[in-house]
């Protein structure tokens, strides 16, 4: 990605949202219902957005996903583990 998207400045709108610009979100593979995390650093004033690329440790499925001990499940494989 060029340097030219490492900063850029964004007005929030009335809503509280920001937009990401398109070549940003194509180069991260974003689209719309990709999960985010957002990290809130108060004594900073910053806010980090990373994209969520947790997945179900069986099968990959990235939805409904549950922690189990160190790693993430899907509800489909947790019910065929428990049989």
């Amino acid at each position: 990605m060029s340097s030219i998207f490492k900063k850029m400045k964004k007005k929030i709108d009335h809503l509280g949202r920001v937009v990401i610009p398109k070549p940003i979100r194509e180069a991260l593979s974003l689209t719309e219902g990709s999960n985010m995390i957002l990290h809130f650093d108060l004594a900073n004033k910053e806010i980090t957005l990373k994209k969520d690329e947790t997945i179900c440790a069986a099968c990959g499925n990235p939805n409904d996903l549950q922690k189990v001990g160190q790693i993430f499940l899907c509800q489909s494989c947790i019910h065929q583990i428990k049989g």
